[in-house]
């Protein structure tokens, strides 16, 4: 019986993978039952099928007033895993622009300001913010958050995106400051 389990799922993989009908031959499956050849196809179709793997956004197209004091204008909740993210939003204003921007999951964050002298054409037509982020998020997974705080100098926001991709491996190491510096990635060690 044992060795009829291993032949039926030999050629159950075997048809998938080539992407044919399953035809087992007349006494490959003697003692197989029907479960089990359902069994065997799901584990198959469904090993890496997107386990570690995923591209995960949201977006929120605004427009609305960057809040004074830091608060949220765009998020997206994602499971398990590891993420290189990247967040962007539009800030403009018809006078100065003064606004702190930041794509936050769970500890980790990068930040980015938007500062234009008063009466710029820039601050009308708008500075963009692009901003990433890794994050491993552990069980439960976690939010990403893309957030804002405009000091106090009534800005406003628009086009706020949010793109997290999931990868079966991360890794972050710091980066040498210049040319010449002995820092250097534990990999290449």
């Amino acid at each position: 019986m044992h060795k009829s389990k291993l032949r039926v799922g030999a050629l159950i993989v075997a048809a998938t993978v080539i992407g044919g009908a399953m035809i087992i031959p007349a006494g490959a499956a003697d003692g197989v039952s029907r479960a089990f050849v359902r069994r065997t196809v799901k584990k198959f179709i469904n090993r890496d099928n997107n386990k570690n793997e995923g591209i995960f956004a949201s977006f929120n197209n605004g427009p609305g007033i960057v809040p004074t004091g830091i608060a949220t204008i765009a998020s997206r909740s994602v499971p398990k895993g590891n993420y290189a993210i990247f967040g962007k939003v539009t800030i403009r204003d018809a006078g100065d622009l003064d606004t702190e921007c930041l794509i936050q999951a769970g500890a980790d964050f990068d930040h980015g300001w938007a500062r234009v002298e008063a009466n710029s054409s820039l601050a009308a037509s708008g500075v963009t913010l692009n901003l990433e982020v890794v994050h491993s998020f552990g069980a439960g997974g976690g939010p990403i958050l893309l957030r804002c705080d405009d000091h106090g100098d009534a800005d406003d926001w628009e086009d706020a995106k949010i793109i997290a991709i999931r990868q079966p491996k991360l890794r972050n190491t710091v980066s040498p400051a210049f040319a010449g510096t002995s820092a250097q990635d534990p990999d290449d060690a």
